[in-house]
């Protein structure tokens, strides 16, 4: 009996998450050279391979206007954002439009190896940069602030797996039986 108490208690103990699941990640800091800041959230989970809630918006400098309508880069080869240890960034453009040509562009590339997580923390920015399109599809155009600085910092929002969910309930439900059966000799 005593085993089996001590095996209800340590299952309950060590049953947690497993997994973090979506993360937020918070811009901190982030500057062009031209003292453009640039502010804002997403959501990115890893194990999916899909980032959104974009709120990106830019104030003060000169490369890039004012606003808050930035958006995901759409075109290829990756769809606006990539995580690896060769090359983590943002890709963002100011328009939603199908013809991104004369559209501002910005890039936020995180200094490599550092990639985002399904934990959180913080990823350093390496390298701050933005431009004009110059073509429909905005796979050129020359960078007009090749520099900046700040971090990604990621803040993991516990979510419980349906295993440890499952773990829990058995143990909750063993720990019952335990109970029962202790009080029924007792009597």
């Amino acid at each position: 009996m005593r085993v089996d108490k001590a095996v209800c208690f340590a299952a309950i103990a060590f049953c947690g998450t497993l997994s973090a699941g979506p993360v937020i990640w918070n811009l901190n800091s982030v500057q062009l050279a031209d003292g453009t800041a640039v502010m804002g959230s997403f959501t990115i989970n890893v194990d999916a391979d899909i980032l959104s809630n974009l709120t990106i918006t830019t104030s003060g400098g000169s490369s890039v206007p004012s606003n808050s309508s930035w958006t995901l880069y759409p075109g290829p080869p990756f769809g606006g954002w990539v995580s690896s240890p060769a090359v983590t960034l943002i890709a963002l453009v100011d328009s939603s439009s199908n013809d991104l040509t004369g559209v501002e562009w910005m890039d936020l590339d995180a200094t490599a190896p550092q990639v985002f997580t399904d934990t959180g923390g913080v990823v350093q920015i390496g390298l701050a940069q933005a431009g004009v399109c110059t073509d429909s599809i905005c796979d050129s155009g020359p960078a007009t602030v090749k520099s900046g600085s700040g971090q990604f910092v990621g803040a993991a929002s516990p979510a419980p797996e349906p295993g440890s969910l499952l773990l829990a309930g058995s143990a909750l439900t063993l720990l019952a039986r335990l109970l029962r059966k202790q009080r029924r000799k007792k009597r």
